[in-house]
């Protein structure tokens, strides 16, 4: 079993079957122990002492279970229970090794150094028990290997619980710096620099690392207990901080292209953003399978408007305008947004009822010290992108945006301390438009983010982007902006009376990428939720989608 399919720190090791050969089992530990002595302790960030003595003992093993393989040495049956019970405690071994050496593990190894100690001292004995229980007399190995293994057991029966002092010291230190975050207080520098010299946490990447390996231990949050979700909150916290404010350059192509990565998913939330509400047919309230759009720019499922002709009906069934054609314009775009939206759900395109429950966000902090860590490190961004160079505004522009796609909270204290309007004024720039736009589509996911971009006269600026960005991934993202800005009923309004934004989205259906047309597409979708638009421009528009 690999480190990534199972959670840090759980052992599921498994007894080898009563039924095993000798010699089936023999090969086992051997490949076991070599696979044990593989790894190299003293480049674990924490437990070395005790790694390395456990290493010690399992190479002192692997010579004995090597000398009676060569020796082709006859295994009597009252020794196989012992060989499989050293087999389990060495699979655990194996677990434990892993995870001290899975790079981004350090700092929670670090805080939890008590128990992985206990656990390294508790796999120790279980092998000097397994030792004990060892007949030699009854195998066939020379003297010299039998009296090694003696010392070994020996050894290992009188080996105590003993913390690392500079583990112990160094944990220590983490949990003062926390305790500040906590109390509202900024950590000295030097005081955390000395914690990530020790982790060997030397470069943003290396930071970074960290923070995504706990983002992930943080997802499975119900397996753990509430005081070990605020310890895990406020680690996260805390690298973010320093992520920030220790580390302030980064390979930005580097990190740009795996950022990217992440990014194919944007449609898809903005799939989601979309509520069910939307898809439903205004006459029978039921998920349209056919959409279909009337002369008044209103859309149907066929089945549903094709009844209401038939029952002598000449107007709109959802605004009363009498209807000057009962022709049907097939609505594509439409169906594939619905076809996907029940793809990404789950959903049965035969359900007649559609309930969906959108998954829970992370709106609260997780505990007092990630909220103020985070309400630290949003103070220092904001005054970057004021006040610094155009590098530091540009990575706080990068920082912005992973912290964002956090959680809610993130976002929210991003918007509050006032990282909106500066990132308006940098996505006009070649140097930083591609992160202030990126990140400024992360805030307007956001109520208050939304408000803020159309009260900082950020519309503007937007669109110029929309139609003139330097790239085309930035103005991709200038749509997916454009749509969440769609979701207030008033700026549907505003949007749709600028003529510079509706050109800019039929264009990008015309030349953009797949995701640029996609969020084109979602940007139009919901500027026609707002009937007044429909006269002006649905017609157009309606062409284009046909087309494209």
């Amino acid at each position: 079993m690999t480190p990534t399919q199972r959670r840090p720190l759980s052992f599921p090791a498994v007894h080898p079957c009563k039924s095993i050969s000798a010699s089936t089992l023999l090969t086992s530990l051997i490949t076991l122990s070599q696979n044990i002595c593989t790894f190299q302790p003293n480049t674990f960030p924490t437990q070395k002492p005790y790694a390395r003595e456990t290493k010690r003992q399992i190479q002192i093993l692997l010579i004995f279970f090597q000398d009676l393989q060569s020796h082709n040495s006859f295994i009597p049956q009252p020794i196989i229970p012992v060989f499989s019970e050293l087999h389990f405690t060495l699979q655990k071994i194996h677990f434990l090794f892993q995870d001290c050496s899975i790079q981004g593990t350090g700092l929670l190894l670090l805080v939890k150094y008590q128990f992985v100690a206990t656990q390294f001292y508790l796999l120790i004995c279980s092998v000097s028990k397994s030792l004990d229980a060892l007949p030699l007399n009854l195998i066939d190995v020379c003297d010299e290997v039998k009296e090694v293994i003696q010392l070994l057991t020996k050894q290992a029966r009188h080996i105590q619980l003993e913390l690392d002092h500079n583990d112990e010291y160094t944990a220590k230190s983490v949990n003062s710096i926390l305790n500040q975050f906590e109390l509202g207080i900024e950590p000295d520098v030097d005081s955390i620099k000395q914690v990530l010299d020790y982790l060997e946490i030397k470069t943003w990447f290396d930071c970074n690392r960290e923070i995504k390996f706990l983002q992930d231990e943080e997802l499975e949050k119900h397996q753990y207990q509430e005081k070990e979700i605020h310890l895990l909150s406020g680690l996260i916290g805390f690298l973010c901080y320093c992520r920030v404010i220790i580390f302030e350059t980064l390979d930005f192509q580097f990190q740009l292209l795996s950022h990217n990565k992440t990014e194919t998913r944007c449609t898809a939330e903005m799939l989601n953003y979309i509520t069910p509400d939307d898809y439903r047919c205004p006459i029978s309230l039921e998920l349209m399978t056919d959409p279909v759009t009337v002369s008044t720019g209103q859309t149907y499922n066929r089945t549903s408007i094709q009844k209401w002709f038939k029952a002598g009906n000449m107007t709109c069934p959802k605004t009363g305008e009498r209807l000057i054609s009962t022709e049907l314009f097939p609505n594509t775009a439409l169906k594939t947004l619905i076809q996907q939206f029940c793809y990404d759900n789950k959903i049965s395109v035969s359900t007649s009822k559609l309930h969906i429950s959108k998954p829970a966000s992370t709106v609260n902090p997780g505990s007092p010290a990630a909220a103020h860590a985070i309400q630290f490190t949003s103070w220092s961004l904001a005054r970057r992108l004021v006040f610094g160079t155009e590098e530091q505004k540009n990575k706080a522009a990068y920082e912005i945006r992973l912290l964002a796609k956090s959680n809610v909270f993130n976002t929210a204290c991003l918007v509050e301390i006032g990282t909106v309007p500066p990132l308006i004024d940098l996505v006009l720039t070649s140097t930083t438009q591609e992160n202030a736009i990126a990140a400024l589509l992360k805030l307007s996911k956001h109520t208050n983010g939304r408000e803020v971009i159309m009260e900082s006269r950020g519309l503007k600026p937007i669109v110029t982007v929309l139609r003139k960005g330097f790239s085309l991934e930035a103005r991709r993202v200038a749509a997916g902006i454009i749509f969440y800005l769609t979701s207030v009923k008033e700026y549907r309004k505003l949007i749709g009376e600028n003529s510079e934004a509706v050109s800019g989205l039929v264009e990008l259906i015309k030349k953009g990428t797949i995701r640029g047309k996609k969020n084109a597409v979602l940007a139009i979708f919901g500027l026609l939720l707002l009937h007044k638009n429909h006269s002006k421009h649905w017609r157009r528009m309606w062409m284009v989608l046909v087309l494209y």
